[in-house]
């Protein structure tokens, strides 16, 4: 491991590096919807977040996973978003972070880690191919404000 950063699981005072992660991964929200978003996470044991944190204590890379239980499907982590900051992309934290899910999900005892990849986002796909994930459907995904 890089002495530089420490991959973690994700503490509460980490939540003021959340606003820039998430507005480099294409979802802007100010820092109190955070706290409330993160705060209905935090204790629930289906749901993971791990950070990269520089030396100085410095977020710089997140990833959120989830158990996805379906009828239709053996139970398997799935990863909801995965950054790294822009400044520090290209070092491998990318890679660690998306590591620690898989040695979670092993952990576990789940035989798969799935994801999804914004279309637009090729830079993405190239990444997880490289991982040796596999694409495995395209879709379509739909939303309605009730």
């Amino acid at each position: 491991m890089d002495a530089l950063y420490l991959i973690r699981e994700f503490k509460i005072e980490d939540t003021d590096f959340m606003p820039r992660l998430c507005s480099q991964l294409g979802y802007p929200v100010d820092l109190e919807e955070i706290k409330k978003n993160i705060g209905s996470l935090i204790d629930k044991p289906d749901y993971m977040i791990y950070v990269a944190v520089k030396w100085d204590g410095k977020v710089v890379g997140c990833i959120q996973t989830h158990i996805s239980k379906v009828f239709y499907s053996e139970a398997m982590i799935e990863i909801n978003g995965l950054v790294v900051d822009e400044e520090y992309r290209g070092q491998g934290i990318g890679e660690r972070l998306v590591q620690q899910v898989e040695a979670f999900a092993k952990e576990q005892g789940y035989s798969y880690v799935n994801l999804r990849a914004n279309a637009v986002r090729r830079h993405a796909h190239r990444f997880y191919e490289k991982l040796g994930y596999v694409k495995i459907k395209e879709q379509i995904n739909y939303r309605k404000k009730v």
